[in-house]
This record gives C-alpha cells, sequence and structure tokens, in this order.
C-alpha cells in the first residue's frame, strides 16, 4: 500500500498501481465469496444427509 501512494507521485506509473490495487481487491472479495457459498452449500448438503439417515 505505501509503494502504491508513492507510486501515485509518478506519471504513467500511479494509475497502473492503483488499478491493479483495485482489481486485486475485487479479485480477493470474489474468492471469499465464492468460498462462503461453497462452504453454504456444503452446510446444506450435510443437514439433507442427515435428514435422509433420519428418514430411513
Amino acid at each position: 500500500m505505501m509503494f502504491g501512494a508513492t507510486a501515485m507521485d509518478s506519471e504513467g506509473v500511479g494509475w497502473i498501481i492503483a488499478a491493479g490495487m483495485v482489481i486485486a481487491g475485487a479479485v480477493i472479495a470474489h474468492v471469499a465469496y465464492t468460498l462462503e457459498r461453497v462452504e453454504k452449500e456444503r452446510k446444506e448438503t450435510e443437514r439433507r444427509i442427515q435428514q435422509l439417515r433420519k428418514a430411513s
């Protein structure tokens, strides 16, 4: 972050670094969302398996 802030002063390079930070943040947010969704699906599947075991 500190490197990005100092690079903002130099012309031409600052916007590239800023764009890279924005893209990296979006990727991290997307991965976190995907992992959360996968975990939710896993819990739901486990719950269904338990219900089927009780029913049989």
